[in-house]
């Protein structure tokens, strides 16, 4: 019984083994997200850009938000940036940003009032800034060499690999 056990301990290992290996490379998803109402559409597309190589990782997140009602036709660009390290556990890919280093982001804004920039502009940097920085913790519902079905807070998001 203890050499089955050991066995299956073994093979267990080698299989998490091989599971975490295939994260190695480029992994991109597509996030969309429309929302409407009373004549207003608020459209968000992005990309979340994830290179693991080893125990590391570097993430590139890119949103645009289309803001169009009545007169206003306003756009903002968000564009942030970190490393760090990761682990699989039990099904959970855990992200832990490097904590010395700082996350680099950026926004930008078309045709946007000045009063609303200064409105948005802050607290938005507050925001990307404190999810740069804070771990990431997806459930891994699936995984193949070319895709990654993983879940958060906010649903199912699907990885696809680039390279």
């Amino acid at each position: 019984m203890k050499r089955i056990l050991a066995t299956l301990s073994l093979i267990l290992a080698m299989a998490l083994g091989a599971y975490a290996q295939s994260l190695d490379g480029t992994w991109c998803a597509a996030l969309s997200e429309t929302e409407s109402e009373d004549g207003s559409e608020m459209k968000m597309t992005g990309q979340d850009i994830i290179t693991f190589s080893g125990s590391s990782f570097s993430r590139t997140m890119t949103v645009r938000c289309t803001l169009k009602a009545e007169s206003i036709d306003m756009v903002i660009k968000a564009k942030g940036a970190v490393s760090g390290t990761w682990k699989l556990s039990d099904n959970t890919l855990t992200l832990t940003p490097d904590k010395k280093a700082k996350p680099v982001f950026n926004i930008e804004t078309e045709n946007c009032p000045a009063l609303i920039e200064s409105m948005i502009i802050g607290p938005l940097k507050k925001e990307m800034k404190e999810d740069l920085k804070g771990d990431d913790e997806l459930e891994i519902i699936s995984i193949s060499d070319s895709k990654i079905v993983a879940k958060n807070e906010d649903g199912n998001i699907i990885y696809n690999k680039i390279n």
